[in-house]
């Protein structure tokens, strides 16, 4: 990570990156799209969640193990009695937000524009109201144009 980065700015590097890759995708020709493509959106989704998540667990001062897995890195957060702001989604999905980190290379695994489209407006809100709840300096981080893609899908946000 670079001098004075956090965990909670490359979670919003991430998302925007996922924004960004899903918006190259739909923007292509049919014949140039590539389904595997949304794998690799599905990829900095996962890593957008597992970087606020530690966050989360380094400005508490909680202990983790250096593990790979949403389920697992919520686990000192549960021991703690901890609840993350506005994480349902993350909660209920955390095994398939796991799997499309360690399934991402594989052939035949494919992650559907639909589970993308589901989960891109909740992750958005989750990194918002992460950064209200836990003081983040720099709100700017998630763009505007950012924050219009993600409320265009969800107008609660």
């Amino acid at each position: 990570m670079k001098e004075n980065e956090t965990y909670l700015d490359r979670a919003i590097s991430n998302y925007r990156y996922a924004l960004t890759g899903l918006q190259f995708f739909d923007n292509a020709t049919e014949d140039a799209r590539d389904d595997a493509f949304l794998s690799l959106v599905a990829f900095h989704l996962e890593q957008a969640v597992e970087f606020v998540i530690r966050y989360t667990l380094d400005i508490c001062n909680i202990d983790y193990q250096d593990v790979r897995g949403i389920e697992k890195l919520l686990l000192p957060l549960e021991e703690m009695d901890f609840v993350l702001p506005e994480a349902d989604y993350i909660y209920n999905h955390a095994e398939m937000l796991s799997d499309w980190e360690e399934f991402q290379n594989t052939p035949g695994y494919f992650v559907t524009r639909e589970s993308l489209q589901e989960a891109i407006p909740k992750i958005g809100s989750f990194l918002k109201i992460t950064c209200r709840e836990l003081g983040h300096g720099d709100m700017n981080l998630l763009s505007e144009v950012s924050l219009a893609n993600a409320e265009a899908k969800d107008p609660e946000l």
